[in-house]
């Protein structure tokens, strides 16, 4: 078992995926921003930070039975980070 101490900056993604996955809590779709999130944070500060919460993230899954492949996950991971990268470049800045 994972203490909540070793994935403390994946403690969200590891109760959603405890709420979705494992106790089967059904959503639903709503077509508004509630929140809007920026890049950064404890696990984007440099790419040592991004591989070790990219690694705590796969660990917590793992012990919750739903991620499987490591290759498939980092690679899954790493494309979203490139495609999250470009948008934040291509995005115009207020008064630019």
């Amino acid at each position: 078992m994972v203490a909540l101490g070793d994935i403390e900056p994946q403690a969200d993604l590891e109760f959603c995926a405890r709420l979705f996955e494992k106790h089967e809590l059904v959503m639903h779709y709503v077509p508004d921003v509630w929140v809007r999130m920026r890049a950064g944070g404890v696990t984007n500060r440099q790419v040592s930070d991004i591989l070790r919460g990219n690694w705590k993230s796969y660990v917590a899954l793992r012990e919750l039975g739903i991620a499987s492949n490591p290759v498939c996950f980092f690679f899954r991971k790493f494309l979203y980070r490139v495609r999250t990268y470009l948008d934040i470049k291509s995005a115009k800045l207020p008064g630019s």
